[in-house]
């Protein structure tokens, strides 16, 4: 028999013994739920107690099959795409969005980084008012073409 239930989080945890992230949630009318959390290939998370989620009951096996925080999900225009984070309190931590285009936009509290390409290939990096540092630690940073300054001065330090 195959069953859907609808659940709040209550516990999320990584299983010592088998090695899967599982979870345990209460749902309609006091039912107490717990098992497997299914998430894609390549893709983990660790959703805050009180998300909600939808688990798939198949005979004694319970998998989470979806998680969702409506109260923290971002707003998205069609065809974009969004990868967020809270933090502690359901502060924002952090978020990339995919934009439908060419636009790939990184969120912090501290700010927001846009990087759009266009047909030629051209890449534009945009910070805002802020400043984009570059820090190649011991290595070495190569530019191939031509360097263009529209405002502001270039400092080199040697």
């Amino acid at each position: 028999m195959l069953k859907f239930i609808r659940s709040i989080m209550k516990t999320f945890f990584v299983s010592d013994s088998a090695g899967y992230t599982q979870y345990t949630g209460s749902g309609r009318s006091g039912e107490e739920t717990a098992g497997v959390v299914a998430q894609h290939y390549g893709f983990a998370s660790y959703p805050p107690v009180g998300t909600e989620f939808m688990t798939l009951q198949f005979g004694n096996n319970n998998y989470s099959v979806a998680e969702s925080d409506g109260e923290m999900r971002p707003e998205l225009e069609e065809g974009d795409t969004a990868l967020y984070s809270v933090g502690e309190g359901d502060s924002f931590v952090g978020m990339l969005i995919q934009k439908n285009g060419n636009a790939i936009n990184i969120m912090t509290d501290e700010g927001t980084i846009g990087i759009t390409a266009d047909s030629d290939g051209d890449i534009t990096i945009d910070a805002g008012n802020g400043t984009i540092t570059i820090d190649c630690g011991t290595g070495d940073m190569t530019i191939n073409g031509k360097v263009s300054i529209n405002s502001g001065a270039l400092t080199v330090d040697v």
